[in-house]
């Protein structure tokens, strides 16, 4: 997804909340924390490999931890700063692991690691009831990959981390139901793109720079999580 598209369709959005919106005397707090937890999807195009391919189809779905402190502006606009880290685990069995045209022999494929955004984020707020609050933000920072790759082959064996960053954009949805006047419960929507152009790889003490294909690069996720804002 273009990455230029999602920064002026958000904009647009929060341009339209502003318009509609009506002050809010709910919330007099300065500072709130979001904790949150659930699922993520990657969304971004699954290698051409069929053993990478299989590997893609382990890792796409995993956990997500979210977690947001920010700063009242006033009663309808905060900046805050996003944490987003998306977990993933997979395995992969066969008979022909060729990874990176490398043909490693019968064995299995073990992958483990995470994708990480972190960075400012500007959320407008406002009210759909007395005891309701929608929010709708847009982020910009250092979107990061990492993992640990493990081959156990007949032919050959290798253990490898590799890690990568890039810039990332962030944008969230969410709605949150109070409890009492300083915590409520609701969800969050999520959706983080960003596509790495290069990785560093380290296997038996040596590291080595990898250019990455446009097309195999990408770290876009769709989440959803449940969980709390506290205000203070």
């Amino acid at each position: 997804m273009n990455i230029q598209k999602i920064v002026f369709s958000f904009s647009f959005l929060i341009m339209i909340s502003i318009g509609h919106a009506q002050p809010s005397d709910v919330i007099a707090s300065k500072f709130f924390l979001d904790v949150g937890y659930g699922y993520g999807l990657r969304t971004s195009k699954a290698p051409s490999g069929k053993v990478e391919k299989d590997m893609y189809d382990n890792v796409k779905s995993g956990g997500n931890l979210n977690l947001e402190f920010g700063y009242k502006l006033n009663p309808q606009s905060s900046l805050s700063v996003a944490f987003n880290r998306y977990g993933f685990s997979g395995t992969v069995n066969s008979n022909t692991l060729t990874i990176a045209n490398v043909n490693f022999g019968s064995g299995t494929w073990k992958s483990k690691g995470n994708i990480s955004f972190v960075g400012p984020k500007y959320n407008y707020h406002f009210d759909t009831s007395n005891k309701g609050q929608f929010s709708a933000g847009l982020g910009l920072g250092l979107l990061s990959y990492k993992s640990e790759d493990i081959i156990n082959a007949n032919i050959s064996s290798v253990r490898a981390e590799t890690k990568g960053n890039s810039f990332g954009v962030i944008a969230t949805a969410d709605y949150y139901y109070f409890i009492t006047k300083n915590l409520a419960i609701g969800a969050k929507l999520g959706l983080i793109t960003g596509r790495l152009s290069k990785v560093k790889v380290t296997s038996g003490g040596n590291t080595v720079e990898q250019k990455i294909d446009s097309k195999d690069g990408g770290l876009g996720q769709f989440n959803i999580n449940g969980g709390f804002r506290i205000f203070f």
